[in-house]
């Protein structure tokens, strides 16, 4: 059996204020006895996250007594970029003018079916605090090459971020206001990104979402979009809540 690595995350541990390490497993990976197995590992740690190519087997998470839990599937969705869209002129780039706190609000809204939403031994303030952070980071540039606004009589209406990173498109976060959803904001904040990217002369996107949204899943397959792959997260606690 191959010995499972457990990674300190450092930037995790530091915002949440406990011990926090991910661990990849595979299918080959055997997690009989876990806990046994790797308790030392485990006694360094508050929070692992796991990340598994295929759902844990019953019998491992009950043998945890509730101490693992499926908080997440995330699905890589990706798409080659063969067409420019017609260009709308209520999708624009973020400048200084626009209601700043009022898009940092609608990018936290793009976390609520998150990981770090779902776990309910995440308090509600650093879900939010990240997601606000992220979406900070995102407008000055350090997350994100640029992040649209979608802006129609001078309200902010919905936001998606975007960048480069090796020659291929990603997205990180996108969000439409709720009471304005519906109206095909979130398919022509899509379109835009990517006309932005075929610009850059990049025609290759990634998204990455929650499984658990069928909604947002059946948006992107609509949209052309192919899953590439899925992993199932795990948060696993040993000791204190963040």
């Amino acid at each position: 059996m191959n010995h499972l690595r457990f990674q300190t995350k450092e930037w995790d541990s530091n915002f949440f204020g406990i011990r926090v390490a991910s661990l990849q497993v595979s299918e080959a990976d055997d997690l009989s006895n876990f806990e046994e197995k790797y308790a030392n590992e485990i006694k360094a740690y508050d929070l692992i996250y796991i990340f598994a190519e295929k759902p844990l087997r019953a019998e491992i998470t009950g043998k945890t007594q509730g101490r693992v839990s499926l908080v997440d599937e995330k699905v890589t969705f990706h798409k080659t970029l063969r067409k420019k869209f017609p260009k709308e002129d209520f999708i624009v780039p973020y400048n200084e003018h626009f209601r700043k706190e009022d898009i940092i609000k609608i990018g936290i809204q793009s976390g609520t079916q998150s990981r770090f939403k779902i776990d309910p031994q995440i308090s509600e303030e650093k879900f939010e605090e990240l997601y606000r952070l992220w979406m900070e980071k995102s407008l000055q540039g350090e997350l994100a090459d640029l992040v649209l606004v979608c802006r129609e009589e001078e309200e902010n209406r919905g936001i998606i971020t975007l960048g480069i990173n090796e020659d291929q498109g990603f997205v990180g976060l996108f969000a439409v206001k709720e009471q304005f959803r519906g109206r095909g904001y979130g398919s022509l904040l899509l379109q835009a990104t990517e006309n932005w990217l075929l610009d850059q002369k990049v025609n290759q996107l990634e998204i990455v979402t929650q499984g658990f949204s069928k909604l947002s899943v059946d948006f992107y397959k609509k949209s052309g979009f192919e899953i590439k792959k899925t992993q199932y997260v795990y948060h696993y606690w040993s000791q204190k809540e963040a």
